[in-house]
């Protein structure tokens, strides 16, 4: 009934719309055929919602094209809408005369010329935000600034409001969360490792992974979103790992009788391997959704992006870096082995025979 007040709804569901139409005539004409006792017709005002032969047209939008152009479906359907039949469908503009003060709703829509046919909407024009778009922090660290320049009168207190508090504290938690996850990893390793210099040693590949994520951010254009902060928390695990397999190998060489120089060049070479395997796995699954293939994958776009930039230049760098700090290190760290390193040891001795 499009909203129409009503007590008594019918509702017909098929899939031929005549015969639908023809069952509903003849349900109307039986029921205007109900009478009370006296004659009194137990119903008035019957109608049917649905107009015979009423023209019906079908806007299919391509979202993956309207998503690269930054346009949404609900653009489109306004401006199909207000191309067709005017603003009064969803937007009406009032406008006050200023003489009499009465106040008048504007309908504004396309002119006769412009509408007569369906080839004439394929032209109408839907303005695209894209180009035009300001990350939501920009503006609130300029709001900021202005506020801070400009102090309130006495008794009077101003503070900021809106998605930019909500993104703030977002930021905040996620922050504490980053911060967390740090130094519940390092003190993980520290556990296993039983060192506080070598867990030290892997955490520096953290901050390489964090210029990484600011790196492909600046170069995709993509803003700092809550989004893309939960990528860089998925980052620190990631390039932990990489450390763990580079430093754990050089300890185990070192155990064995290497120099501090040979377990390390040994260990970047043989560790070399499984790293860019895990590394190019997981780079090569988040492509699609670093491009955004699909629909409604623009949402995960800044979480894959960070993750990426993130994990290339950590990796890359990671390479190079952790092993100079693990022999410059070195000096610092306590080498005494376990009853574990003693029984790996021996595991690898050479077993002299009786002669």
């Amino acid at each position: 009934n499009f909203g129409s007040a009503a007590p008594i709804d019918i509702e017909i569901l098929g899939y031929e719309v005549e015969e639908g139409q023809q069952y509903a005539k003849t349900l109307m004409t039986k029921l205007r055929a109900l009478s009370a006792g006296d004659g009194t017709p137990l119903m008035t005002d019957l109608q049917l919602s649905r107009e015979e032969n009423y023209p019906q047209l079908d806007v299919q939008v391509d979202r993956q094209k309207a998503g690269v152009l930054g346009v949404s479906e609900q653009q489109v359907a306004q401006t199909v809408l207000a191309t067709l039949v005017g603003n009064n469908q969803f937007a009406p503009i009032p406008w006050t005369d200023p003489k009499t003060g009465n106040e008048y709703d504007i309908n504004v829509r396309a002119r006769d010329a412009s509408r007569g046919s369906v080839e004439d909407l394929s032209q109408a024009q839907i303005r695209s935000a894209q180009g035009r778009v300001v990350s939501l922090e920009t503006v609130a660290s300029a709001v900021r600034q202005v506020l801070d320049e400009t102090p309130p009168p006495d008794g009077f207190t101003v503070r900021l409001g809106g998605q930019a508090a909500a993104q703030q504290e977002a930021f905040q938690g996620l922050g504490f969360a980053g911060l967390l996850a740090v130094v519940l990893v390092y003190m993980v390793l520290a556990s296993q490792f039983k060192s506080l210099v070598d867990p030290l040693v892997i955490m520096f590949s953290v901050p390489l992974g964090v210029a990484g994520v600011a790196l492909m951010l600046w170069a995709t254009g993509t803003s700092l979103s809550v989004n893309s902060f939960m990528g860089i928390i998925m980052m620190i695990g990631i390039v932990v790992s990489n450390g763990v397999l580079l430093v754990d190998f050089a300890n185990v060489l070192r155990r064995r009788g290497k120099s501090l120089h040979d377990a390390t060049v040994e260990a970047g070479r043989t560790r070399l391997r499984p790293i860019l395997m895990t590394t190019i796995a997981t780079l090569v699954g988040l492509v699609p959704m670093a491009l955004g293939v699909g629909e409604g994958s623009e949402t995960n776009l800044p979480l894959a992006r960070a993750v990426i930039g993130g994990l290339t230049v950590s990796t890359g760098l990671t390479l190079f870096f952790v092993p100079v700090l693990y022999t410059w290190f070195d000096r610092f760290a306590d080498r005494r082995p376990d009853e574990d390193d003693e029984d790996e040891t021996q595991a690898h001795a050479p077993v002299e025979k009786p002669a």
